[in-house]
């Protein structure tokens, strides 16, 4: 539709009026094609028979323009009706051209007619009828002409113009349908990925769980450990007990052989994970993936396994760590590789003081045989540095438990001895060394509340302190240890030990100082005995000469004429001790007069 102003028409369109007579006239004759354009100002239209309404600011044009663009093309449009400004319509086209332009709102013939016949009527009605010209362009798009009359799509009476949002029709076909078409022209992706993007909106503890062990693979070996707080915020938060387990499992299978960093790391990882949720869940989830590891092929996976058992053992329940982590220790300390079963005796001295039930008291001491006994002597050496402490404490804590195993030590020490191969005399011989330190202190531990004094606590600076010092056997201070020390001594000169202290000090004079005696005269490695005199002079380091001169030296003097007694003797008891010495010179100077 072309419009312009009625006011102001541009100089290119004449206006043309002409009477009804010359109309007639003309009537049926072809028109030139010229650049003659009709154009009405637009009347008023509430009467309009039409019902066309217009902008009372438009004209519109009525004849068809014809341009020759600057590119050579034409564009030819046909008017239609002319309408005078006056009032009258006048036909300027033929019947079939008015026909032919029904479909565009013209007037029709019949109406033509009578405009013809009564034009005094239609002037009476004051009003004309505005005629809109719809013309159709096959020339350039871009000629200004084109331009100024596209107009906006709010002018637009055009069925073809696209509906708004609001007033947008139903489609009439399906959704199902037309979803089913979309899935078949655009392909249905169907891969994880792209599940996994359809659900970005989920929780990210979700979605994260989800894509982890997708990830985890694709990441460098030497830098999966960086993953590690993810995997353990996941598998604290999740709500989902399968996907746990997955995360769990990933963080005991981050490497596929784990060096002794990488499994301090995950161990760090297993203790952050049972600080932040409950025993049960802790006992429920976590162990079942030990147990899975305990027999992989690859040494260091069952290493981790062993370390891990030792490291959460304080989180863990004593009925839990008496029963499921001693069996699982148990089954690793049969390992065939050797640093597997060191770790084994290693952890098991962590778990130990866990187990509060006396009845685990054999299985412990078997323990203890059987890592003596092994083949290792890396095995053998961290018994004696971890295991056997842990135990001896263990069961100095339950008082007369104490003497079951160094009673252990000496049967099995004297049955080596006199053995034809001893191949195990000095490993129960260091191992009785050992033992002795718990021994002693034993009895002096019931004194310690009768000699007030600060205690030892983890805060104390007591860190270069070892395993075997009484200090931290009986977790005293130096001074309290030589105020209870003074008083043992003073109460045996006295004889007014406490009946407990008594009974263990008698036993140790009638049964474990004989048995010592024996092992020495059986010895047929004369190297050994060196060992005897340490095991004396640490007697007397740890309780002191008074109970070596009062318990040990009789029954030792009884068997001084033995060739293999006296050099332990002379050096066990009386070269310890400045005071002794002149004893010494004495006891020398009368046997070599005996066997000169």
């Amino acid at each position: 539709v072309v419009s312009t102003q009625s006011t102001g028409v541009s100089d290119g369109i004449v206006s043309a009026t002409e009477d009804e007579q010359d109309i007639e006239e003309r009537d049926g004759e072809t028109l030139k094609e010229d650049t003659v354009k009709y154009v009405t100002p637009v009347q008023d239209v509430k009467n309009d028979p039409l019902g066309l309404e217009a902008n009372p600011n438009e004209v519109k044009l009525e004849d068809e323009v014809t341009e020759e663009s600057t590119i050579g093309e034409e564009q030819a449009e046909k008017s239609v009706n002319t309408v005078s400004d006056q009032g009258k319509v006048m036909p300027a086209v033929e019947e079939e051209d008015v026909l032919k332009d029904q479909d565009d709102k013209e007037p029709s013939v019949k109406e033509q007619e009578e405009q013809k016949d009564n034009e005094n009527s239609l002037e009476t009605a004051g009003k004309s009828s505005d005629v809109e010209i719809i013309s159709s362009s096959e020339g350039n798009t871009g000629n200004q002409l084109g331009e100024n009359i596209s107009g906006s799509d709010e002018d637009r009476t055009s069925p073809d113009a696209v509906p708004n949002a609001a007033t947008e029709p139903e489609y009439s076909v399906s959704h199902y349908f037309a979803h089913s078409l979309k899935i078949l022209i655009e392909g249905a992706v169907q891969c994880r990925l792209s599940e996994e993007i359809s659900h970005i909106s989920d929780d990210p503890i979700l979605v994260v769980g989800r894509c982890l062990p997708h990830i985890m693979p694709h990441v460098l070996l030497n830098k999966r450990e960086e993953l590690l707080p993810v995997i353990l915020c996941l598998a604290v938060q999740h709500p989902d007990p399968t996907t746990r387990d997955s995360l769990l499992h990933l963080l005991f299978n981050l490497v596929k052989k784990p060096d002794f960093d990488q499994r301090q790391i995950i161990r760090a990882g297993c203790q952050a994970f049972a600080r932040s949720v409950d025993r049960r869940r802790l006992e429920e989830e976590l162990l079942p993936q030990c147990w899975e590891q305990i027999s992989d092929k690859f040494v260091e996976r069952r290493l981790l396994v062993a370390e891990t058992c030792g490291t959460l053992s304080s989180h863990f329940s004593v009925d839990v760590c008496s029963s499921l982590i001693l069996s699982i220790l148990k089954q690793v300390l049969d390992d065939k590789d050797e640093s597997v079963r060191e770790s084994a005796v290693k952890n098991l001295s962590l778990v130990i003081t866990r187990i509060y039930n006396q009845d685990k008291t054999s299985d412990l001491l078997q323990i203890l045989k059987s890592s003596l006994h092994d083949n290792s002597s890396k095995v053998q050496q961290t018994s004696l540095r971890f295991y056997l402490p842990a135990l001896s404490s263990w069961l100095l804590s339950r008082g007369q438990y104490l003497h079951t195993c160094y009673n252990l030590l000496l049967q099995q020490l004297l049955a080596s001895i006199q053995s034809t191969s001893a191949r195990y005399t000095s490993i129960y011989l260091q191992s009785l060394n050992v033992s002795s330190v718990f021994v002693l202190a034993g009895l002096l531990k019931p004194l310690v509340t009768d000699c007030p004094g600060e205690a030892m606590t983890e805060s104390t600076d007591e860190s270069h302190l070892g395993l075997l010092d009484p200090c931290v056997i009986l977790s005293v201070s130096k001074s309290q240890y030589k105020s209870v020390l003074s008083n043992f001594n003073t109460r045996i000169v006295q004889q007014s030990l406490p009946e407990s202290v008594k009974t263990q000090t008698d036993w140790f004079g009638g049964t474990a100082v004989p048995c010592i005696v024996q092992c020495i005269k059986s010895v047929k490695d004369k190297s050994l005995l060196a060992d005897f005199t340490k095991l004396l002079t640490q007697m007397q380091t740890v309780i002191g000469r008074t109970f070596v001169q009062q318990v040990v030296r009789p029954c030792l003097l009884e068997h001084v004429t033995d060739a293999r007694v006296l050099p332990v003797y002379c050096a066990g008891i009386l070269a310890v001790n400045e005071e002794d010495r002149a004893e010494l010179r004495e006891f020398l100077a009368e046997t070599l007069n005996q066997y000169a």
